[in-house]
């Protein structure tokens, strides 16, 4: 009897041991769980908010090479070039604007005779084209705004497209949007006046401090190669 007894006692502390054991270690596998969420927390940023892409002159040119300048017609070759602009496009919107400013100021200065932000040459001038284009991606721009308030930060010779049939001008200009997809309404004429050369930070610069960024998400994400 007193075997018996014993027998059933040590039975029954080893299934009590076993289950303490077993909590034990669900507590640890619950707790490392908790800190790995944890961490993950602090390391992901919040899904409303952009993850910053490095961008510097030399990237933003690299970019830039396979996007169309701003042809002397009114038709960009095709879809896979207006998805290029868009590309470089959602690389703007997701800088820090100081990132951004820097390094349109060092593209549209490569080049530049004793650093003469005018003394530029064709290459260049086409250059400028592209950013002109880019940043009415970038910004969502009214297509009607009253005349005298258009603004502009270069010398373009306008079209009579930037005038719309109401009288109001095209802040847009050259592009209209279209169900979300841009087209051109205008071909590039050229440059007039004294210091006509296109300030790209300038127009960033305002357009950030009046308009919202442009919704490019219906656009592909990554442009494989042409």
């Amino acid at each position: 009897m007193g075997l018996l007894l014993w027998s059933f006692f040590r039975v029954r502390t080893q299934l009590q041991l076993s289950s303490m054991r077993f909590t034990f270690s669900t507590l640890v596998l619950e707790l490392l769980l908790i800190l790995a969420t944890f961490a993950a927390c602090q390391i992901a940023p919040p899904s409303n908010q952009s993850i910053s892409i490095s961008l510097d002159g030399r990237q933003l040119q690299k970019s830039l090479a396979h996007v169309e300048e701003w042809p002397n017609g009114i038709q960009i070759n095709s879809q896979y070039a207006w998805d290029q602009l868009i590309a470089v496009a959602k690389v703007i919107q997701k800088n820090d604007p100081g990132a951004v400013e820097k390094a349109l100021l060092q593209y549209q200065m490569t080049g530049c005779v004793h650093g003469d932000f005018q003394a530029v040459d064709v290459l260049q001038e086409k250059n400028d084209t592209k950013l002109f284009l880019l940043m009415r991606a970038v910004f969502k721009l009214p297509e009607a705004v009253p005349a005298k308030e258009l603004r502009e930060f270069g010398g373009w010779i306008p079209t009579k497209s930037v005038i719309n049939e109401d009288g109001t001008a095209n802040q847009d200009w050259p592009i209209k949007w279209d169900q979300g997809h841009p087209k051109l309404t205008s071909g590039f004429i050229g440059l007039q006046g004294i210091n006509a050369r296109y300030n790209a930070v300038e127009e960033y610069k305002y357009f950030l401090s009046k308009y919202s960024m442009r919704d490019l998400s219906s656009f592909p994400e990554q442009i494989s190669s042409h």
